[in-house]
């Protein structure tokens, strides 16, 4: 089976490892660039036969309460599910960077260099470029999927994560593999970590904090977009949903190519 991956960020290329591993051929089209991951970012679970280094047992504190928690990120009426209801105290965390780069070296080298700034772009290149008889699998942003006006809702934060090599730095402390989030409505900020040597910071979006270096960024929470529905979507932007953890993206494409031998046109 023939499979065609659009993204190549770490969703993308785990989606793309997946096929390989599970037999298919595999395009992975997207403009050539690799991502740039700021701050405290890790994987929940190891990618077969890749270098995610050895795991790290990662504290997930919280500061207060789970109901101050949710206020504070999402307002005071809000009945959102949040990570300290979910994840584990302590878990084992393993390097997505680490995992990341040996991906890239992997598969870097074949991605077709194409950049899709539109939706119109995306479809074009959908209709007009052969691939009706792929499975296609997307880790690209879901807007750019949608033909019509379907809604696509966020939560706008601010956040600075440290990027050395941009000279950005967190300026907020916090002890190494350790995930804080905190409910206290007199701390500006929801959640701070510092996991494999990078850390990160994120406040609410309702007021930017007068920190140097943050950045205003939208986090998927759910979408009602059902264009193109024979399209496999990975990764929290490509699903566009909350609480979407990376390592799953290779877990549901391996599941998905390993398990029926489906044969799917797009057409």
């Amino acid at each position: 089976m023939r499979v065609l991956v659009l993204g190549c960020g770490p969703a993308g290329l785990m989606a793309c490892h997946a096929a390989a591993l599970t037999g298919h051929d595999v395009v992975v089209v997207s403009k050539r660039r690799k991502s740039e991951m700021y701050g405290a970012q890790y994987l929940h679970a190891a990618i077969p036969e890749v270098d995610c280094g050895k795991p790290r047992l990662i504290e997930y504190k919280l500061d207060g309460t789970v109901d101050g928690y949710r206020a504070k990120v999402y307002g005071p009426e809000s009945r959102r599910a949040v990570s300290p209801e979910s994840l584990e105290a302590n878990h084992q965390g393993w390097n997505i960077r680490r995992a990341y780069d040996d991906l890239w070296d992997m598969y870097g080298q074949y991605v077709v260099d194409m950049e899709f700034k539109a939706p119109a772009d995306l479809h074009q290149f959908l209709h007009n470029g052969g691939y009706g008889q792929e499975l296609v699998i997307s880790s690209l942003p879901a807007p750019l999927l949608c033909a019509t006006d379907h809604s696509f809702m966020g939560e706008d934060i601010w956040a600075i994560g440290d990027a050395p090599e941009r000279g950005v730095f967190n300026p907020i402390a916090v002890p190494a593999e350790t995930v804080v989030c905190n409910g206290d409505p007199n701390v500006s900020w929801y959640r701070t970590a510092n996991v494999f040597g990078r850390s990160t910071t994120e406040w609410p979006g309702r007021r930017k904090p007068p920190i140097e270096g943050v950045a205003r960024v939208t986090k998927p929470l759910s979408t009602d977009c059902d264009c193109w529905p024979l399209i496999r979507r990975v990764g929290r932007y490509g699903q566009w949903q909350k609480g979407v953890l990376s390592h799953t993206a290779y877990q549901e494409t391996a599941e998905y190519l390993g398990g029926q031998g489906i044969q799917e046109a797009l057409f």
